[in-house]
């Protein structure tokens, strides 16, 4: 949770201290259309960080981020990468001539570019976020609501429900929940 919203959670949980009868539904739930290509991201990023520690990971320093690897460096990461997730060698297409008299450098620079954007979107393509990934994304979501209603102990956990057929909304690309007063 961002900090803004667990001041909220804690100032609503103090108010309903005072208001004894009342119960809170907290909604488990998920976005599949915001939700799965964060899952996918986050996976992609977590794939191209293990691959790097896999190549360029020393036992006495840390692996270097993917951002700081030279161009060939990259290609090798994003090569592997695609293998692991395929089983075959990926196949990157030639690219394009530059235009007569582009500099060898410029034009070297301008084919690796192209490789590595291919094989970016050909490892990007190859990740799957399966639904039991967003239950559990959903669960983790509701139990840190639950926690974070908790947190100061002025609330009952008796007074506090997880629960499906609650509303979740999206709100300026992000998840929204409604929670529920009984």
């Amino acid at each position: 949770l961002e900090a803004a919203t667990a001041e909220r959670l804690a100032a609503l949980a103090k108010s309903l201290a005072e208001k004894p009868e009342l119960k809170l539904d907290v909604p488990i739930g998920s976005l599949p259309d915001i939700d799965r290509p964060a899952l996918a991201e986050r996976a992609y990023r977590a794939a191209v960080a293990s691959t790097v520690t896999a190549r360029f990971g020393k036992k006495d320093a840390p692996a270097p981020a993917y951002e700081a690897l030279e161009p060939r460096q990259k290609v090798e990461v994003l090569t592997a990468l695609v293998k692991q997730q395929t089983g075959a060698e990926p196949q990157v297409p030639e690219s394009p001539e530059p235009t007569e008299g582009t500099p060898r450098a410029e034009a070297k620079a301008m084919r690796e570019a192209a490789e590595i954007e291919y094989l970016d979107q050909a490892a990007r393509a190859s990740v799957v976020v399966a639904d039991s990934e967003l239950e559990r994304l959903a669960e983790e979501r509701a139990a840190a609501v639950e926690r974070a209603l908790l947190a100061d102990g002025v609330l009952e956990p008796t007074r506090v429900f997880k629960v499906r057929e609650g509303k979740v909304s999206a709100h300026e690309g992000k998840v929204r929940f409604e929670l529920g007063l009984k």
